[in-house]
């Protein structure tokens, strides 16, 4: 959850690959998802430590994560099991 408010915000996130950080971060320019490594890690955080606007560019990827959006994949999931009996 911290991941994806962070990202609605706008906040740049660095974290490891698991859970959902490979999806939510993938692709995401100032975001990362990977094995911790300071100097890749640091590199990352450095160009937004250093720039006038931090803010990367996630609150579409955080929308395809809310609970709404969420709510309705299952929902579609269960009309899709129903249409197959």
């Amino acid at each position: 959850m911290a991941i994806i408010g962070a990202l609605a915000c706008g906040v740049p996130v660095l974290s490891t690959p698991v859970g959902i950080a490979p999806y939510a971060l993938g692709g995401i320019d100032g975001c990362l998802s990977s094995p911790f490594d300071v100097s890749i890690w640091s590199a990352v955080a450095r160009r937004h430590l250093n720039a006038p606007d931090p803010r990367v560019p996630g609150a579409a990827r955080a929308e395809t994560l809310s609970a709404a959006a969420t709510a309705e994949r299952v929902i579609e999931a269960y009309r899709a099991v129903l249409a197959e009996q």
